[in-house]
């Protein structure tokens, strides 16, 4: 049997995704969305100590322009802000 015959094609299209991600939050607890919650934040707080260390606190596709003010080099964003 072929690996392809086990997968639920329902949950490939966009909408199909959504619906198995609401399926599945509404299977956990709340308990465990807090934990979650309470991970996520400790992680937030991890990352953004370890930006502010080395000095990348404000993004890396954010660079100071000679006249003061922001450019950023994201596609799609060519002005100084």
């Amino acid at each position: 049997m072929n690996d392809d015959d086990h997968i639920d094609r329902s949950k490939t299209t966009f909408e199909g995704g959504r619906r198995e991600q609401l399926r599945r939050a509404r299977a956990i607890t709340f308990r465990q969305r807090l934990e979650a919650l309470d991970e996520l934040t400790d992680l937030s707080e991890r990352i953004q100590a370890m930006r502010h260390k080395t000095g990348k606190a404000s993004g890396k596709n954010e660079r100071r322009d000679t006249h003061g003010g922001y450019s950023c080099s994201r596609k799609g964003h060519n002005g100084v802000f």
